[in-house]
């Protein structure tokens, strides 16, 4: 599956593709999409990028 939204709407609306939407009926999950460039909205994860590239190892 290359991408699980083929369109952003106004919002939080998308429309998601059929293999990902599958996914999420087999899987028993629901989406929540944040909006687009608002990395503010992803909290923790945003936050834990800079401390994961630090440590991670340098070859």
């Amino acid at each position: 599956m290359k991408t699980a939204v083929d369109n952003v709407h106004k919002g939080k609306e998308r429309s998601v593709n059929a293999r990902f939407a599958a996914m999420c009926g087999h899987y028993l999950f629901e989406t929540d999409f944040c909006d687009v460039a608002s990395g503010w909205e992803k909290g923790i994860v945003e936050k834990n990028v800079p401390a994961a590239t630090e440590s991670w190892p340098r070859s």
